[in-house]
Order: C-alpha cells, then sequence, then structure tokens
C-alpha cells in the first residue's frame, strides 16, 4: 500500500485489526467495486491500479451523524449548534470534514456489538434521533435570515406559509460507506478533522465518556423484537389460510399480504372499511359463526396484540362483528375497495391486479 498517504494507510491497518472483512472502495471519478482489507495481495494491486481507496464501510459500533448542507457555510452553523448539545452528553467522539459538502461526527457505541444484524440500522437511526433532538433540519427565515432548528421536517406547504428554506439537515438513509479519514473526496477535497470553533486542526478526536446507548433506544429495540414476532405470525396465519392467489390484490393486502413493498400494518388507517369489505367479501362462503371467528382472529392478527383493535386503539368485539356483518349486503365493489387503498396511500398495490375492473 505503498501508493497511499500514510495516514490513509494507518487508517486501514487500524481497521484491519478491528475488523479484517472491512471493505474499501476507490470512488474519485467513478466508483470502484468493492475489496475486502483481508485480501492483502488483491488490494495491493487494486490500489496500484485506481491509485487510491477513499471510502470505506462503516463498522458495526460505529454512528455516523452527517451533516448534510445546501452550502458548506450552512453546515458550519449547524455543526456548531449540535456541538454545544453533544457536550452536555460529554460522549467521545471525532469530528471530520468530508472533504465534499458534509460534516461527520463518528461516535463509537460498544453495545451495538450485541445487537442482531437486522436490527441495528434501526437503532443506529434510533440513536441520531436521539443525538440530535431538536437539531434534526436547519431552515432560514427568508426575510430575517434568522436560522431555525426543527425535530421533524417541513412539508412544502408550512414552509411557503411561514417564508422558511430547508439549508442544512442530517442525514438519515441507511448509509453502509463512509469517506476514509484523510483520504482524497471525489470533489476536491481531503478529509480532515474538524471542530467548530477551530476550524481544521490536528485531532478529531473529542475526548469524552464512551457512549452508551439509551434507554429510549433499548425500548425501541425490545418493541420492534416484538412487533416482527406479531408479524411473522400474522404471515404464517395469511398463507396457511389464503393461499391460493385467486383472491384479488386488494383482499390479499387487508389480510397480511406484502404486496408492491406495501404493508397494510404500515397504514390501518380504514380497518374498520377494511372489515366490513372483508365481510362483504367472505360473506357468501362461510357461515355466521365461522365470519365472525374469522373476522375476529384477522384483527388480532392485522393490530400485531392481543386483542382486536382498530387504527385507533379502540376495541372490536365479536358483537360489533356479528352488528357489521348484520348490516352489511355482500355487494360492496372493487372499486370501494380501490378509493379506500387510495386515500390511504396504497393503491399501487392494484396496478398489475386481474381482479380489477
Amino acid at each position: 500500500m505503498k501508493l497511499l498517504d500514510r495516514k490513509v494507510r494507518d487508517k486501514l491497518i487500524e481497521l484491519y485489526h478491528k475488523n479484517p472483512n472491512t471493505q474499501v472502495q476507490s470512488f474519485l471519478k467513478i466508483p470502484k467495486q468493492w475489496v475486502s482489507l483481508s485480501e492483502t495481495e488483491r488490494l495491493q494491486k487494486y490500489i496500484e491500479k485506481n491509485g487510491s481507496v477513499n471510502h470505506r464501510s462503516i463498522q458495526k459500533d460505529e454512528v455516523i451523524i452527517d451533516v448534510d448542507s445546501e452550502k458548506k457555510s450552512f453546515g458550519k452553523i449547524h455543526l456548531a449548534a449540535l456541538e454545544r448539545l453533544w457536550n452536555l452528553y460529554e460522549y467521545r467522539r471525532e469530528q471530520w470534514d468530508s472533504g465534499g459538502d458534509g460534516y461527520h461526527s463518528q461516535f463509537i457505541f460498544k453495545q451495538l456489538n450485541q445487537i442482531a444484524d437486522v436490527d441495528v440500522a434501526d437503532v443506529k437511526n434510533d440513536i441520531i434521533e436521539f443525538l440530535c433532538g431538536n437539531f434534526m433540519f436547519m431552515y432560514q427565515e427568508k426575510s430575517t435570515r434568522r436560522y431555525i432548528f426543527s425535530r421533524i421536517r417541513k412539508q412544502k406547504q408550512t414552509l411557503e406559509k411561514e417564508e422558511l428554506e430547508l439549508c442544512s439537515h442530517i442525514c438519515m438513509v441507511k448509509k453502509k460507506l463512509i469517506q476514509i479519514e484523510w483520504a482524497p473526496h471525489r470533489k476536491g477535497g481531503t478529509k480532515k478533522p474538524y471542530i467548530s470553533d477551530l476550524g481544521h486542526c490536528t485531532t478529531a478526536l473529542i475526548e469524552g465518556k464512551t457512549p452508551q446507548i439509551p434507554k429510549e433506544v433499548k425500548i425501541l429495540v425490545e418493541e420492534r423484537k416484538e412487533k416482527r414476532k406479531r408479524e411473522s405470525q400474522l404471515r404464517r396465519w395469511s398463507t396457511e389460510q389464503f393461499q391460493s392467489s385467486k383472491y384479488p390484490a386488494c383482499i390479499r393486502f387487508y389480510l397480511g399480504e406484502e404486496i408492491e413493498g406495501k404493508k397494510f400494518t404500515e397504514y390501518r388507517d380504514g380497518t374498520k372499511r377494511a372489515m366490513f369489505h372483508l365481510i362483504s367479501y367472505f360473506k357468501h362462503t362461510k357461515t355466521e359463526e365461522e365470519l365472525v371467528a374469522f373476522i375476529h382472529e384477522w384483527l388480532i392478527k392485522i393490530s400485531l396484540s392481543d386483542e382486536a383493535i382498530d387504527s385507533h386503539g379502540r376495541m372490536l368485539t365479536p358483537y360489533t362483528i356479528r352488528s357489521s356483518i348484520k348490516s352489511n349486503k355482500g355487494f360492496v365493489s372493487c372499486r370501494a375497495r380501490t378509493e379506500l387503498l387510495e386515500e390511504i396511500g396504497a393503491d399501487i398495490i392494484c396496478k398489475n391486479c386481474p381482479h380489477k375492473r
């Protein structure tokens, strides 16, 4: 690796000792293929051919807060506000100017190594939201040029009404790669240590306590485990009950099948209407008792809980279901079901449905 800058080489050696399977890449003019640090001979030839490597895979215990701005000057202001917040946590971290448009604050949460891989990306996002609090988005008033921070992204209508423009935000894409420290950026700069009060400096490390996963995030991890368990039960139940593809996409969607990347459990607005549609669809093929039992079980599965509830958390008892069955004539049309899907933003599932009329 003699072609590499000494500091880049030292960083790769550090990463190799921590995780030999770390992937690196050359992405200057165009992205090249990935290569593992453990493939030493191949890596040497790769560097000789491409001149450098400047991207690496993010480590499992690493949380990256990426300040992404319209202008570099906005990013400096955003980062300075975040630094004042982080200094209250006294967390150990590194801060870098990416060499491109952004700034990276890098935290090591060792506890992440104990979390299942399927959870890690979500947990990292939760940690980012916890660490950034009300400073996720930075806006500027058009008239006063004053900066305003927010936890949530404001809608276009709100921005127009309040005469605000988004000038910086925290990137929440589930990133898999990051610029290598001290390496050249494809936009012409070099990733260097950065602390807002001092500008570029010789070390990126800000001393402090070893970061711990916040209690609020741990609670979310446990909630997700339970949710995945319930979703698995729903899929198994749906498959056992309805293996045939003869049912329209909307009916299969209500029953828990994922279609076009959409799941009814993620929307559930209109649960009572969906229940009415299912009663109508199956009323002519099931007895009243069978239909009551079936709908009650569906509500429990789709609610991802031990109780049959609607999207507002209200109980739907067998008595409620029976009343709905008695008032249902069994003639709900495909168009009525499509209208509900349009209202909740899931009408794409009907795009290729042969049953649609």
